[in-house]
């Protein structure tokens, strides 16, 4: 499994979104472009959704 992770620094502190780096899998990649492609969404909003589900999930202790 991959560990890394890195958040880009921004010059503007008012931006709503922040670049971060993530190594993942090709089979992982393959499956996350399928679903947005499905949804006729970009790979980053897909991933961020992703993301936000899990974090929601785990603060509301369902994972």
């Amino acid at each position: 499994m991959y560990d890394n992770v890195y958040i880009m620094p921004t010059k503007s502190d008012d931006k709503k979104t922040e670049l971060i780096s993530v190594r993942i899998s090709k089979s992982l990649r393959d499956k996350l472009e399928a679903i947005a492609e499905e949804q006729d969404r970009p790979l980053s909003w897909v991933v961020n959704k992703i993301l936000q589900k899990h974090l929601n999930s785990k603060q509301a202790g369902k994972l």
